[in-house]
């Protein structure tokens, strides 16, 4: 299958990127201290039946690492504009997952479908959600801990201690897998944990925009993953008219890693049934 490669300068960096196949076009957002190799059990077998664009988040993988302010989901049209992809189902996992919410809410002709999986952010949990903040804020400790190890003792600690959180307890369960995120997570730079975000926020929270989305909807989370994501699945679920909510058995937060087949199956049915 023929594989476009290549780098999007834009917005006053550049953008790593892969492009395959033909057909109504899905765009593949990774997950934080990932790359587009994350979604290697995906990218072939989508292309199948549409066009998939999978990139590097700025600050990962092969993209430039931040400079001036900036905003994921700007980056994310403009990276489709590059394409010259006028509409795209949006699917991104954990960050991705964010990513692909804020896109969906400011570029909403843009979005053809909105797939969050096991979508991450303390703004994604609504408002009245007081146990969801709670277990959030835990999850926030942790990485707080893990950026305070990299201060302190160095990106390789930091990428250690994060690879054995609670949040990868599942995948450590699994060799393939395991092995699979010590590589990417090897080669991530750890330049968040080191430097102050200059993301931009979205505003206000999207928890509060949900009920404006229209375009169909999947929501995915692992049945094993923390609360604090199933917290934010069940209130996109509630919030967004139509949503569809996925709970895949077994799967942990890394859910198309951990059951690949069952994830593909779950999504390209969604697509075949909404975009035909």
């Amino acid at each position: 299958m023929k594989t476009t490669i290549g780098h999007a300068i834009l917005n006053g960096g550049r953008l790593y990127y892969e492009v395959a196949g033909s057909g109504s076009a899905v765009v593949l957002i990774h997950g934080f201290s990932l790359d587009t190799r994350m979604w290697d059990a995906q990218f072939e077998t989508f292309a199948r039946k549409h066009t998939v664009v999978r990139y590097d988040v700025r600050g990962f993988g092969r993209s430039d690492k931040p400079g001036a302010h900036y905003s994921n989901a700007d980056d994310l049209k403009a990276l489709l504009d590059h394409l010259n992809v006028e509409r795209a189902a949006a699917c991104g996992l954990s960050m991705g997952g964010t990513i692909a919410t804020e896109f969906t809410l400011r570029y909403p002709e843009r979005v053809s479908a909105f797939i969050p999986v096991d979508a991450a952010g303390g703004s994604l949990i609504k408002k009245d959600d007081s146990i969801g903040h709670s277990r959030w804020a835990e999850f926030v400790v942790m990485m707080g801990v893990v950026r305070k190890t990299a201060l302190k003792d160095g990106v390789d600690a930091a990428r250690d201690e994060w690879l054995n959180c609670d949040l990868f307890a599942p995948e450590r369960e699994l060799p393939e897998v395991k092995r699979g995120l010590e590589a990417i997570v090897g080669d991530y730079s750890g330049w968040h944990w080191v430097n102050p975000g200059p993301y931009l926020p979205f505003k206000p929270d999207p928890s509060e925009r949900y009920g404006e989305i229209r375009a169909p909807s999947l929501i995915v989370v692992g049945e094993r993953d923390l609360p604090p994501f199933h917290s934010i699945a069940r209130g996109m679920a509630a919030d967004i008219p139509g949503a569809e909510l996925a709970v895949l058995p077994g799967a942990g937060h890394m859910v198309n890693m951990d059951a690949p087949e069952l994830f593909n199956r779950t999504v390209l049915d969604f697509l075949a049934g909404v975009l035909g």
